[in-house]
């Protein structure tokens, strides 16, 4: 979602890209099962070279940067594709 030279700002409302909000990305509190979810600080973050944010804007349940913060670059093994769908992709 954000890459070196990017800003990105951590709210209660979710995470903000450029000033632009990402759909879907307001953290929860709690899991599913009702355990509390990891915090990272509400504030604004300078991307670094080397990281990235990986933020879903699909679904609000995915466990992403919004709750660890940004991630090595190198630590992306590939990217995954959706090889059958029932159609619900946006």
């Amino acid at each position: 979602m954000a890459v070196a030279g990017d800003v990105v700002s951590v709210s209660g409302v979710g995470i903000e890209v450029n000033g632009v909000l990402v759909r879907n990305s307001r953290a929860l509190n709690e899991d599913g099962a009702g355990r509390p979810m990891p915090r990272i600080e509400p504030r604004t973050y300078h991307v670094a070279a080397g990281e990235v944010w990986v933020v879903s804007s699909y679904t609000p349940y995915s466990f992403d940067s919004r709750y660890f913060g940004p991630i090595a670059e190198a630590s992306i093994a590939g990217e995954a594709r959706p090889v059958w769908t029932d159609g619900a992709l946006p």
